[in-house]
């Protein structure tokens, strides 16, 4: 399964985007990233579920990134990367801040 990542603009417009290029596109404009559990508003608990994360960026003219990852560590591991280092990061409900090595656990 892959997720689509969405772009929500301060006056209500959505955009699909592509991937994860977009957040690395524009890293200098980040003002928060926040994730939690997936929650799917179809989600019955009759079906299984293989979604470990659902991440929402925040950026400082007001736009909104999100998309879902099938497994947090590989997010973890996305989030890895100089241009996030110092950036607090809301880790399922716990403030975090990027330091090399975040992918490692």
């Amino acid at each position: 399964m892959k997720f689509e990542a969405y772009v929500t603009y301060p006056d209500g417009k959505v955009k699909r985007v592509k991937n994860l290029g977009y957040m690395l596109r524009n890293w200098s404009s980040i003002e928060d990233i926040h994730v939690m559990d997936f929650v799917s508003e179809q989600d019955d608990n009759t079906r299984p579920r293989f979604v470990d994360a659902f991440m929402s960026v925040d950026f400082t003219d007001g736009r909104n990134y999100t998309t879902g990852f099938m497994d947090k560590g590989i997010l973890c591991r996305f989030l890895d990367r100089p241009v996030f280092r110092g950036l607090t990061v809301n880790w399922y409900g716990e403030d975090i801040v990027i330091e090399k090595g975040f992918g490692n656990g």
